[in-house]
């Protein structure tokens, strides 16, 4: 997955670094990898982040300001029982979406699409991701709400 190219260097180093962080943990990312994937030169990191540890810092913040923007979005003039089902339902969207697009790869399916679809040689669920069925039907879109 690529970062768009017409974003300013620095946000593509922290949406990078979000994706990479999320999916395999921020010990696991070397400032090489973030370099190469944002698709920046060293001179660049270093010019907005004096170290790792400074875009981590960075990453936190953001997703940090992320969860309360979400929140106050979610809470608007709902009462406070309507505020929780709103950043739950929310929330289990994040999850499903996020879920689906991960077992798609582990599936073997193509940049996150369902099984079936044009692009997977019209493979089943059943054929692309033998697992079982809850990740079938996370993979489908469905969940048990």
């Amino acid at each position: 997955m690529t970062i768009a190219q017409d974003l300013h260097p620095k946000d593509r180093l922290l949406r990078t670094a979000s994706r990479l962080f999320y999916a395999e943990g921020i010990r696991a990312v070397g400032v090489e990898r973030l370099i190469t994937e944002a698709s920046v030169t060293r001179a660049t990191f270093y010019r907005h982040f004096p170290g790792k540890d400074d875009l981590v810092v960075a990453y936190l913040k953001a997703t940090a300001e992320g969860i309360k923007d979400a929140v106050e979005r979610a809470r608007g003039d709902k009462s406070p029982r309507e505020a929780v089902r709103a950043v739950i339902d929310d929330q289990r969207t994040w999850l499903f979406r996020t879920l689906r697009d991960l077992l798609g790869r582990a599936c073997g399916t193509t940049s996150g699409r369902r099984p079936g679809s044009r692009g997977n040689k019209g493979r089943s669920a059943d054929a692309a991701c033998p697992k079982g069925r809850w990740q079938r039907r996370v993979i489908r879109g469905r969940s048990r709400s």
